[in-house]
């Protein structure tokens, strides 16, 4: 049996308020300049199962970017979050460019071709749980 909703954090038995999905048109994408960002369709939406509008938080988890590439979407740089609030059910599409940084010789880990655990999407008000490292 459900009974009402809850977030931060989910409480089971009840409905989850904060839900989201996070996924790339495509995973690789080859033959990329070396001096051309890496271009990759972004698509995030939101899976209230309250059916609540909600703001989300997209970030890069700094330790994943080692060589500092550079991360665009929608044409800004993500310093430290960019914010999205997304209608329960609806999904947002945005284009993300990942340039390599000024070291690097090449696009690594932080490229979402190599590994989307790089990136985080969390809700506004659980952003010191998600730091705390509980999700």
């Amino acid at each position: 049996m459900v009974s009402g909703q809850s977030s931060n954090p989910w409480e089971k038995g009840s409905r989850a308020r904060d839900g989201v999905s996070l996924a790339l048109e495509k995973s690789e994408i080859f033959n990329v300049p070396p001096n051309d960002p890496a271009p990759f369709i972004l698509f995030l939406g939101n899976t209230s199962e309250s059916g609540e509008e909600r703001e989300y938080h997209l970030s890069v988890i700094q330790p994943s970017n080692l060589d500092g590439a550079i991360i665009r979407v929608g044409g800004v740089v993500i310093e430290d979050h960019l914010s999205y609030t997304i209608p329960a059910g609806e999904q947002l599409t945005a284009t993300l460019a990942v340039e390599r940084g000024p070291i690097a010789d090449h696009i690594g880990r932080t490229s979402p071709a190599a590994c989307m655990a790089g990136y985080a999407v969390y809700v506004r008000s659980q952003y010191e749980h998600y730091r705390s490292g509980c999700f």
